[in-house]
C-alpha cells in the first residue's frame, strides 16, 4: 500500500513539475497553462488546499499524540494534500516566484518531512515525531510567510 502511494505522490510531482515547466517552454502551452493557472486562482483551489493541509496535519498530530489508529491515513491525506496543493500553487503562481519563493521553500520542506515521514522513518521513533513537528511548523511559517508577503 505504502509503495502506491508513494508511486502516485511521485507521478502526480512529476506531472505538476511538467505543466508548470510547459509554460515556459511553447507559446500554445503557455496560453493552456494560463488558463489552467486562472482557473485554479479564480476558485481558491490553492488556498483552499493549504488550509485542508494544515487541519489534516494538526489532526495528525493529535492523533499522534493519542495513539489513535487512524493516525497513519490522516498522516498519508496531509502528505497528498500537501503535494497537490503545492503542484496548484506552483501551477497558478508561477509568474511569482520571485516574490513567494519563501512560501515555496516552507512548503517544500514540510512536504519533505510529510514524506520521511510516511515512507522512510520507523513509525512513532523520535525521529519521525520530530519530523512530523519539523513538517507542520514549516507548514505553519510558510503560512505566516505568504500572508507577510501579500500585505
Amino acid at each position: 500500500m505504502k509503495r502506491v502511494l508513494m508511486l502516485v505522490l511521485l507521478v502526480s510531482l512529476a506531472l505538476g513539475g511538467i505543466t508548470a515547466q510547459s509554460a515556459e517552454d511553447a507559446d500554445d502551452s503557455r496560453e493552456r497553462d494560463m488558463s489552467l493557472a486562472r482557473f485554479i486562482r479564480s476558485n481558491n483551489i490553492h488556498r483552499i488546499g493549504g488550509y485542508t493541509s494544515l487541519g489534516l496535519m494538526t489532526a495528525t498530530g493529535v492523533t499522534g499524540m493519542l495513539g489513535w489508529e487512524g493516525h497513519p491515513y490522516l498522516g498519508y491525506a496531509s502528505l497528498g494534500s500537501a503535494a497537490l496543493s503545492s503542484i496548484a500553487g506552483t501551477i497558478a503562481y508561477s509568474d511569482r516566484i520571485d516574490r513567494v519563493w519563501p512560501h515555496m521553500l516552507f512548503n517544500a520542506l514540510g512536504v519533505s518531512g510529510l514524506f520521511l515521514n510516511a515512507f522512510i522513518l520507523e513509525p512513532g521513533s523520535i525521529e519521525h515525531r520530530l519530523s512530523g513537528a519539523a513538517a507542520l511548523g514549516s507548514f505553519a511559517a510558510g503560512y505566516i510567510s505568504i500572508i507577510l508577503i501579500t500585505r
